[in-house]
């Protein structure tokens, strides 16, 4: 069911057929290329994904890996054509055996990593980061606490892993990249219809590392899933507005969201809610941070050139009566220490 009339040109590319060959070797990919090319189908719409047999153990076998695809899907502007594309997606895949003998292949050798470079940083927007902070335990003292432990630094703990390191070690790895930079955050507190989350972090699209897009997950570790998400371009702008004034330098380009379990009356707000779709009320959530492509290049940016985003935990039914407590302070105090120290470890 290919459409072979269409040739890849460009500039009409858009819902159009595409063929992806994933292989280990050049001799298979020609051959399929070949057998497609008889049958009509242009070679523009063909895409190599070479996967090495140093890192991918192909095969029948028992012993051999398993290979599966995943595709995302951003920016839908149309929600009837999404809700048809999900409940039917046009793909096809063919698992193909070329007759080729072993020793007459010509494999792939194991890619090199583009690595990671950055001509800025985030660091000179650490103090408004710091004041969005203040103003945040400012506004929900004395009921707010830091929501992961002060041991576990960065406070929104570092999960970029390296899928090839994963592979060869054969262990599970999630949220590897090459394009975006992740963090994760697994805190402790479940939240109740009054409880609430509060992040705060640098709007990377807005800062001097120019990313194209930024987001945050928070999920369900029980199910395994994304329950929902917000982003730089339709919901961190003007955010850290609730809490700063317009004189503080940079306030837009830092964010600040809540994360309830009903947003009604609140701004700047994600709603989670319960039931079958929610988060089970007896699960803590967990946070996935994105930064996607920065301008200066086709990877994700470094770790160190970013600030990392700050969670913290609020529960306006609790017993405590007075404001923060000295133990609070001194906590608060060796985060934000261990943070610039961080910074200012790292050449500008």
């Amino acid at each position: 069911n290919l459409d072979r009339s269409f040739h890849g040109s460009y500039e009409d590319s858009f819902d159009k057929d595409v063929v992806i060959i994933a292989t280990p070797h050049r001799d298979v990919y020609s051959a399929v290329e070949d057998a497609l090319k008889k049958a009509g189908v242009s070679s523009n719409i063909m895409n190599l994904q070479a996967i090495s047999p140093e890192l991918f153990r192909w095969g029948l076998g028992k012993e051999a890996d398993t290979l599966s695809f995943l595709n995302r899907v951003a920016f839908i502007e149309n929600d009837e054509s999404a809700d048809d594309y999900l409940n039917d997606p046009k793909s096809i895949i063919f698992r193909v055996t070329p007759r080729v003998e072993k020793n007459v292949t010509d494999p792939y050798v194991k890619p090199t990593r583009a690595p990671r470079t950055m001509v800025t940083n985030e660091h000179y927007l650490e103090h408004t980061l710091n004041k969005l902070e203040d103003a945040v335990l400012k506004t929900y003292s004395p009921n707010i606490i830091h929501a992961a432990d002060v041991k576990d630094f960065p406070l929104v703990g570092q999960s970029c892993m390296f899928g090839e390191r994963c592979i060869m070690n054969e262990k599970p790895c999630y949220a590897d990249n090459g394009d975006a930079t992740y963090f994760a955050s697994y805190p402790e507190q479940t939240i109740t219809d009054n409880q609430f989350y509060v992040i705060i972090g640098v709007d990377h699209m807005r800062s001097s590392t120019g990313a194209k897009y930024s987001s945050v997950v928070v999920g369900s570790t029980i199910k395994n899933l994304g329950i929902e998400g917000f982003n730089s371009i339709e919901h961190m702008e003007s955010s850290s507005s609730v809490y700063l004034d317009v004189l503080h330098e940079h306030r837009d380009s830092v964010y600040a969201m809540t994360v309830r379990r009903d947003c009604t009356d609140h701004d700047f707000c994600l709603e989670i809610g319960n039931g079958l779709l929610g988060l089970p009320d007896e699960e803590p959530p967990n946070f996935l941070f994105r930064t996607y492509l920065h301008k200066h290049g086709s990877v994700g940016a470094p770790v160190d050139s970013l600030l990392m985003d700050r969670l913290f935990f609020v529960d306006p039914d609790s017993n405590r009566t007075s404001a923060i407590s000295n133990f609070d302070k001194l906590a608060h105090k060796s985060i934000r220490d261990k943070f610039h120290l961080r910074n200012s470890a790292i050449k500008l």
